[in-house]
């Protein structure tokens, strides 16, 4: 019963997209903490060379059956901690 869920979301456009331009989309973990994390999403214009958008989402982790915040498991913070590697910000709780 415990998982994800989005607690807010941010986005900044900086350049509008059209058709037929082709986007790169990327995302990754910036900040960690022992119930949530931060994730930093960007998308790319190939046609501009220029960032299109950019934001962040905060991912809290949930026990459903309880309905409250709960500890991310070992195994996901042990995954972002290895994908992330230094650049990673541990939060404080």
């Amino acid at each position: 019963g415990i998982g994800p869920i989005l607690a807010e979301m941010s986005c900044r456009f900086k350049l509008p997209l059209t058709y037929p331009d082709t986007v790169a989309a990327g995302a990754r973990v910036t900040e960690l903490a022992a119930d949530r994390f931060l994730m930093h999403h960007r998308v790319v214009s190939h046609r501009h060379g220029r960032v299109a958008a950019e934001g962040d989402g905060r991912i809290v982790s949930y026990d459903y059956n309880a309905k409250t915040k709960a500890a991310l498991p070992e195994v996901i913070v042990a995954r972002i901690r290895e994908r992330e590697g230094a650049a990673l910000v541990e939060a404080a709780p």
